[in-house]
């Protein structure tokens, strides 16, 4: 059971690896694109500044930002619906579950496992958290 939520959490969070539309130029002057350009952008970063997503490199860090929105948004379309269909509690549940699966997400588990630094946990976070709050407010 574990392994299988493992597995489908690592497709998840690579989801962004795998679309990447820019292409780079390699050590040996080749042109490399997809999930390869990614790979080899981040370890340039992991090599130049000491993390793959440094906001002295933000171009893996701002594609990476550009998923978080779409997927807030898609939490927030999704409890949209549930405040019209079902009831305000469903919908407000909803959006507080998510909202600390998230802070458990960025705070906990990516930094556990993937040594992710609380400077690019709190990016991720507000990044998460701005559709959310945009629909809460408006």
């Amino acid at each position: 059971m574990w392994s299988a939520a493992k597995k489908f959490y690592d497709y998840l969070i690579t989801f962004p690896e795998r679309l990447y539309p820019f292409s780079e130029i390699g050590n040996n002057k080749e042109k490399i694109t997809g999930d390869k350009a990614y790979k080899f952008l981040a370890e340039k970063n992991k090599r130049l500044y000491n993390d793959a997503y440094s906001l002295q490199s933000p171009k893996l860090l701002l594609w990476r930002q550009v998923f978080h929105i779409v997927g807030s948004t898609i939490f927030v379309l999704i409890a949209d619906q549930m405040f019209r269909h079902l009831s305000f509690f469903n919908g407000f549940a909803f959006l507080v579950l998510v909202s600390v699966s998230l802070a458990v997400q960025e705070f906990y588990l990516q930094s556990k496992y993937y040594d992710q630094n609380l400077q690019k946990s709190v990016i991720d976070f507000t990044t998460w958290m701005l559709p959310i709050l945009l629909y809460i407010v408006l």
